[in-house]
């Protein structure tokens, strides 16, 4: 259980921007949502710029997390495989949902304001952790000792290492919820 709870800290330290971002990607643009589906945007080259961004702003908060090593080798670790994890897996679980939010963002609100932060969210992130539970889990019932924590890591490098196919994948699921989206833009 322990173990476990270091890996949902890790995760929320280092992809908490992810988390946050990612849900609402295509919602910072809702108010010109039209005008991206009118010109001609290669949605591929979109989709990796906000994911080259995720990536960025995610590894300035790693760097900066790093003196969690206050705290023991073994936080750090963790948080080193989550950060893994988080640009491997986490950044496009949550582009994938994104496209699936149909929610109006106004940039002109309040700092402090709720647009984006729902039930949504919460359940995005539970989700998750059910997804980051199963392999952990899994490598360590079949492999033992560090295997779980490993196991992670090395999804988030394949993750990483083969982002441009994933990309491309998520370039065809935006191809098809376009409209929807636009729609939904529209009338929110």
């Amino acid at each position: 259980f322990m173990e476990f709870m270091l890996i949902f800290v890790g995760t929320f330290i280092t992809g908490f921007f992810i988390m946050s971002y990612g849900l609402t990607t295509f919602c910072y643009e809702s108010r010109h949502f039209g005008l991206i589906l009118t010109n001609r945007i290669d949605m591929f080259t979109y989709l990796r710029a906000r994911y080259y961004f995720m990536l960025l702003v995610t590894t300035l908060v790693y760097v900066i997390s790093l003196f969690y090593i206050y705290f023991g080798m073994r936080v750090f670790v963790v948080n080193s495989l989550m950060f893994l994890f988080n640009i491997g897996c986490s950044t496009f679980y949550f582009l994938y949902l994104s496209t699936f939010n149909k929610s109006k963002f106004d940039l002109s609100g309040s700092v402090f304001s709720t647009q984006g932060k729902g039930t949504n969210q919460f359940v995005a992130i539970f989700v998750l952790m059910i997804v980051v539970a199963v392999p952990f889990l899994t490598f360590q019932w079949l492999i033992g000792g560090e295997a779980g924590l490993v196991g992670l890591g090395v999804l988030g490098v394949l993750g990483f290492v083969f982002h441009n196919q994933i990309l491309a994948l998520l370039t065809k699921q935006f191809e098809r919820r376009k409209y929807i989206m636009s729609e939904g833009f529209r009338q929110s």
